[in-house]
């Protein structure tokens, strides 16, 4: 069986799922969301514990906003208004996205770990 290029699924109860909805209605932070999606599968955080490392540097890319104070209260807006959530280390950030792997279809039925 071939390989799937590698992607980051965004269902559609997006819209109306109470963790989601207020994410849903705010451009800036959908636009995060994805990216950090997009990254999540990337640092394949799907094989450690759903959770990735995010610098401090690249929060001006990910939130869209070049100040750093800005940028980090951007970051924990939206993990208090979404599943995912977000743990400052020093200058690192954790970000963990609750059963990505399940939800990212990573994972096959008989319960081994697929690859993207």
């Amino acid at each position: 069986m071939p390989r799937s290029v590698p992607h980051f699924k965004i269902i559609t109860s997006i819209m109306n799922h109470p963790k989601t909805t207020a994410m849903w209605g705010d451009n800036n932070l959908l636009a995060m969301y994805v990216r950090l999606g997009v990254l999540a599968i990337e640092r394949f955080a799907d094989r450690s514990d759903n959770s990735f490392l995010v610098h401090d540097r690249e929060l001006a890319l990910i939130t869209g906003n070049g100040r750093a104070d800005i940028a980090r209260r951007s970051l924990q807006r939206l993990a208090d208004l979404s599943p995912m959530s977000v743990e400052r280390q020093g200058d690192v950030w954790l970000i963990t996205f609750p059963n990505l792997a399940e939800r990212q279809g990573f994972h096959r039925k008989n319960g081994k770990l697929r690859a993207p």
